[in-house]
């Protein structure tokens, strides 16, 4: 669902970027874990905050950008259980 102050995205672009820029993503695609766009736009915006804060906790997803975009509760839905391990994976590649 679109919202009319949101800009449109060019999905392949922010893909491509995404698993250029996230060698784990690129991994767990190449493990048969495949990312929706969706997941994909999020991720990108996780590794933008945690490059710009050197982390990413539940509490981050509170504010700009990911409020939003509903929250810490969208970003559940998108990943399950598997968001925390994620969090964890992304904190230690991007900030190290």
């Amino acid at each position: 669902m679109e919202y009319p102050h949101e800009q449109a995205i060019d999905p392949d672009r922010h893909i491509e970027q995404a698993k250029k820029d996230n060698p784990g993503i690129a991994e767990q695609e190449k493990a048969e874990k495949k990312f929706s766009e969706e997941q994909l736009f999020r991720l990108e915006k996780i590794k933008e905050h945690i490059v710009g804060s050197l982390s990413i906790d539940r509490e981050d997803f509170e504010y700009t950008p990911f409020k939003e975009k509903s929250g810490i509760g969208k970003a559940y839905q998108l990943f399950g259980e598997s968001l925390w391990p994620l969090l964890d994976e992304l904190n230690e590649v991007l900030a190290a």
